[in-house]
């Protein structure tokens, strides 16, 4: 949703999204990653964490 511009810089959004994918992957869930939409918001917000 981030790299399609569903978030509109909302970072409550961006939050609940990341806390989603981390919740899938912790239980084993993994999405497949068309067009690497999910790799590229994980390394948004893992790069937005470390500023």
């Amino acid at each position: 949703m981030h790299k399609l511009g569903h978030c509109g810089g909302d970072v409550k959004l961006q939050k609940i999204i990341a806390s989603h994918l981390e919740i899938r992957e912790c239980f084993g869930h993994e999405e497949d990653d068309a067009g690497s939409h999910i790799a590229d918001f994980k390394r948004y917000t893992e790069l937005r964490g470390k500023h």
